[in-house]
Formats: structure tokens, C-alpha cells, sequence
């Protein structure tokens, strides 16, 4: 009864928050240079026009497009980065972990040096991890948003609690 009224509390649950916070800002953002990052990978500029593209390649982007609907939970970037290195591909990811994710929008501009097997665009499609909701494991804004969430609403009127929104802050 204890652990389940304590488990619940503002503190409690702002700490958890935080805690998963800190841990994906870690995993997202290495402070080690050498240590593996999960952030995916984005060559090229994000804003590179499809004719800058082709100068650099030699060959227009093949534009590969998301076949479901949901939140951008995570990208295999290892996948990613092993298809690219097999294929000898350019590849510029456009959405970012968190981002609703509709049918039919852009995923990623390939750039072939040679012609692309037809398999290829739906490997990198099945790289893109969808769901309902959006998660912690590689979304460090959204455990930043719950966080403030937590303390602006700890500062509104109706409950007015400022030690829960400094314990959300802090």
C-alpha cells in the first residue's frame, strides 16, 4: 500500500521522468566522442535541393516514402549505415525521432552511385520505427516536454504547487 501511494506522488513520478531523461539525452547525445550515439546518421544538408543532389551524385534522389502512420520512435541506424557501406548509397534521412509520420510522407533521399536494387527502398522503409504513441528511448524532447508539462501545470492556478514544478525543473 505504501510503495503504490508513494509511486504516484509528483516527486516520484517527475524523478522517474528525469531519470529516463537524462538516460536517453545520454544515449541520444554521447559526452564520450568514441562511444556509439543512436541518434541516426543525416549525410548531406537537410536542405540540399534535389538539382544540388544531383550534381553531387550524378544521378537524381530516389525518394522513399513511409507506408504507415504514427510517431517516429526510432531509426536502426546501424541497419542504415550497413546498407548505405553495401550499396554504396548517399542517404539523407528527413524526419526526426518523434515526428507524426503520415503515409506517403518523406523519409529519406537515396543517392545510388549505381543502380538500386528494387529491395532497397523497403529495407530502409522497415528502418523507420512507427507506433501510437511516442516513447522515451530515443525521443529526448518528448521526456523534456513531460517534464515541463509537469511543472506548468504544477504552477497553475488550480494546484499551485511550486515545489513540484522546481522538483520537475530541477
Amino acid at each position: 500500500l505504501h510503495h503504490g501511494s508513494v509511486s504516484v506522488t509528483a516527486y516520484h513520478i517527475s524523478n522517474r521522468v528525469g531519470e529516463s531523461a537524462a538516460r536517453t539525452v545520454e544515449r541520444v547525445f554521447p559526452a564520450d566522442p568514441d562511444q556509439k550515439s543512436v541518434r541516426p546518421a543525416v549525410t548531406g544538408s537537410p536542405d540540399m535541393t534535389d538539382e544540388a543532389f544531383k550534381l553531387t551524385m550524378g544521378t537524381k534522389p530516389v525518394e522513399v516514402r513511409a507506408t504507415g502512420n504514427g510517431y517516429l520512435l526510432e531509426v536502426d541506424k546501424e541497419r542504415l549505415v550497413k546498407l548505405t557501406e553495401q550499396h554504396d548509397l548517399y542517404l539523407e534521412a528527413i524526419p526526426q525521432v518523434g515526428d507524426y509520420i503520415s503515409a506517403g510522407r518523406l523519409l529519406a533521399k537515396v543517392g545510388p552511385r549505381q543502380p538500386l536494387p528494387d529491395d532497397v527502398p523497403d529495407v530502409i522503409v522497415s528502418t523507420f520505427a512507427l507506433g501510437r504513441r511516442r516513447s522515451q528511448e530515443q525521443d529526448a524532447l518528448f521526456t523534456m516536454m513531460q517534464l515541463s508539462d509537469v511543472a506548468v501545470k504544477a504552477l497553475s492556478p488550480g494546484i499551485n504547487d511550486p515545489t513540484t514544478a522546481v522538483h520537475a525543473l530541477g
